[in-house]
């Protein structure tokens, strides 16, 4: 298996969370202007009142810019990285938890499989950069 480079693994792991700071804000923005039509996206009901929706959408916009510093300097804003992979562990558990223990629709999974999409990658990359470079 080839070893990465801690460098290269933080520089991955940059790429990794502002795509999915990107791709949050596109979703966000869309759940924001038309909450519903993003819900019949994924197969959801309609949401009335939809001010949750809206407001979800407010606040991953918020949570994704916390993301920042530390994707882009992960070792100064190490907390910040570290939040990035709890946050989206968080979405990861939540919604299979919503499914099994309060009978919400299986197609709420789909917010859980995108937080792994983003989540998973991102911590490997951060696990990886933070290895101490080797001396061989």
């Amino acid at each position: 298996m080839p070893k990465i480079a801690p460098a290269t693994a933080e520089r991955w792991f940059r790429i990794v969370v502002v795509l999915g700071v990107a791709s949050n804000l596109l979703l966000s923005i869309g759940a924001l202007l038309v909450p519903n039509l993003v819900l019949s996206l994924f197969g959801i009901s309609p949401a009335y009142p939809d001010v949750w929706v809206r407001f979800s959408a407010v606040l991953l916009i918020l949570l994704s810019f916390y993301y920042l510093p530390g994707a882009f300097e992960p070792r100064t804003h190490a907390i910040n990285a570290d939040l990035v992979i709890v946050s989206r562990a968080a979405g990861v558990l939540f919604f299979p938890a919503m499914v099994l223990v309060l009978d919400y629709s299986p197609l709420f999974l789909t917010f859980a499989v995108y937080d792994f999409i983003w989540g998973f990658p991102a911590a490997v990359f951060l696990s990886l950069s933070r290895r101490a470079p080797s001396t061989s």
